[in-house]
């Protein structure tokens, strides 16, 4: 499959070294074109994450639009001071290229989703916060900037150090229906990084 993973601290850096170690092709957005250099030629981030380094079939840029198109997961990893400005960033990008209908992905092998051209991405909140002043969840706040595109989150009591060291984590992937939670629950979970399912995104984030 192919997924973005929109932010690269410590997190973002940690779940790309899951999702690439799982076969999935990833590209990782950075907004400074100087970091997007450095992590492309080392595969790390020696400041947030050092000593976790990539695979090389992971991609680097500070180009978003590069980074989000025709993907089949957008995993957003951002900052939550920022995550609607990058969301109202992204809308267009994806506006231009999908359909009008949202994409549906329960139901398909991962394989299938992968061969499905011109529809909607899901999109993964995997920031943790309140924003500030309206007082909504990360969720709730892509929801409004993306509407009609599929939001679920991912969060849980992990750290980005030991899941990039390969050390047993859990986390939980909610979404607004159950085969859509488990579609998720393929694609991120290995031996070593479990994943469980639940309907309550406001209990999760």
């Amino acid at each position: 499959m192919n997924i973005a993973v929109v932010g690269a601290g410590s997190w973002g850096m940690a779940l790309a070294y899951v999702l690439s170690n799982n076969g999935h092709r990833v590209s990782v957005f950075t907004r400074s074109a100087k970091h997007a250099e450095e992590f492309a030629r080392l595969h790390e981030n020696r400041e947030k994450l050092p000593g976790v380094i990539l695979k090389d079939t992971v991609s680097f840029s500070s180009d978003l639009q590069e980074v989000v198109k025709q993907k089949d997961v957008i995993v957003m990893v951002v900052p939550s001071k920022t995550i609607r400005e990058t969301a109202r960033e992204i809308r267009p990008i994806l506006e231009r290229e999908g359909s009008s209908s949202q994409v549906d992905h329960q139901g398909l092998s991962l394989k299938e989703v992968g061969k499905r051209e011109g529809k909607r991405p899901q999109i993964v909140n995997c920031t943790k916060g309140i924003e500030d002043g309206s007082l909504k969840t990360m969720s709730e706040v892509l929801e409004e900037e993306l509407p009609g595109f599929a939001i679920s989150v991912l969060s849980g009591p992990s750290h980005a150090e030991e899941v990039g060291k390969g050390m047993p984590t859990t986390i939980v992937v909610g979404a607004r229906t159950l085969k859509t939670a488990r579609f998720l629950q393929n694609v991120f979970m290995n031996e070593t990084f479990r994943v469980y399912i639940s309907p309550d995104m406001l209990g999760i984030e």
